[in-house]
């Protein structure tokens, strides 16, 4: 077994692509903030938390892409050769393990809500940057500052059902791994097909 196709190898080479994706979504996120028009921050501002998370989605897939085809690539000549067995979720699997911080994030949130510890919206904006735009919908704050004057601080006012959904967010991350696995296996390489399609324009 190569080191391409080991199962806990991938999941810890995809778990530090995703943790890259993060700090390249809070740089987006925070490049977003500061462009958009502010009318899209009137109301709910779901404009806005629809376009970071589309982003993150993105900057995870592109950062998990070449892992993740590596692997299938590699699974698919070992099952050839009749070395492996073919797992068609195989893909999904190691999604699921280096998706595993960011679960215990995001039920430190949903602890956050039932009051079991404090407050950490702001540094869950940072660890969680490729899924903020969802958490931005799930975790509606309010600004408060004692006694009116003073800083101001953002809390969290998610109601427990939101807090629950929120625990399922990172399953993007397994859901989204499934396809450069599959492409792999397929021997299907999106960047060829993109360079080919340009030739041909």
């Amino acid at each position: 077994m190569t080191k391409e196709s080991n199962f806990w190898i991938v999941s810890l080479k995809v778990l530090l692509m995703s943790f890259f994706a993060t700090i390249i979504s809070f740089m987006f996120n925070c490049l977003i903030a500061a462009v958009v028009p502010p009318q899209w921050f009137d109301g709910d501002a779901v404009g806005v938390s629809l376009l970071i998370q589309l982003v993150g989605v993105l900057v995870e897939f592109i950062f998990i892409y070449g892992t993740l085809w590596d692997c299938g690539h590699n699974d698919r000549l070992q099952i050839n050769l009749g070395l492996k067995d073919y797992s068609k979720y195989r893909g999904v699997l190691i999604g699921l393990v280096a998706a595993i911080p960011y679960y215990l994030m995001a039920i430190a949130m949903m602890l956050m809500t039932f009051d079991v510890i404090p407050d950490i919206t702001g540094l869950m904006r940072v660890l969680s940057a490729q899924f903020w735009g969802l958490y931005q919908l799930l975790f509606p704050v309010v600004t408060s500052s004692t006694a009116g004057v003073g800083p101001t601080f953002a809390q969290s006012v998610a109601t427990p059902a939101q807090a629950i959904t929120a625990t399922f967010v990172p399953t993007i991350i397994p859901l989204i791994s499934y396809i450069p696995y599959t492409l792999g296996r397929k021997d299907i390489s999106l960047g060829e097909r993109l360079i080919l399609v340009n030739k041909k324009k």
